[in-house]
């Protein structure tokens, strides 16, 4: 089961939204992602496994390259990926992006839309995104789980 919002702006549900929403208004300043979920995965017995996040965007943003559309994943325990979706909807297996975890939101958005444009993301060596606040409440998040 996946806790999930499109919005962290509006609904704070989990400790990583802040940092999605600043990566979200990185690419809103240099081209808009299509859509974005931030979410808790669940296991069955309800225990919340870990905090994800995936932006994605249709096949308009690369139709050459990415020609159903591709996905950009962010995950508590693995950090950025990224993968191509599929004409069924499924995509790809995640290739990593080769981003800190908490990458610098512009450094994100900058290697993402090398991948769109086809060329190697640029190794722009930002300083991780720093929100003390937020970090320490994924740091409660993970110890209460």
């Amino acid at each position: 089961m996946t806790d999930t919002t499109t919005n962290p702006a509006a609904v704070q549900r989990h400790p990583h939204e802040p940092y999605i929403a600043a990566v979200v208004d990185a690419f809103d300043a240099n081209g808009p992602i299509d859509d974005y979920v931030s979410s808790a995965e669940t296991a069955d017995d309800g225990t919340t496994c870990t905090l994800s996040a995936v932006l994605s965007w249709d096949d308009e943003a690369s139709p050459d390259l990415y020609p159903d559309g591709l996905i950009v994943c962010w995950d508590l325990h693995r950090g950025w990926e990224y993968a191509g979706i599929r004409p069924d909807g499924s995509n790809d297996v995640p290739e990593d992006l080769l981003l800190p975890l908490w990458a610098a939101p512009e450094e994100v958005a900058a290697a993402v839309r090398a991948l769109l444009a086809g060329e190697d993301p640029p190794f722009v060596a930002l300083p991780d995104w720093h929100d003390d606040a937020v970090k320490a409440a994924v740091k409660a998040w993970e110890a209460s789980e």
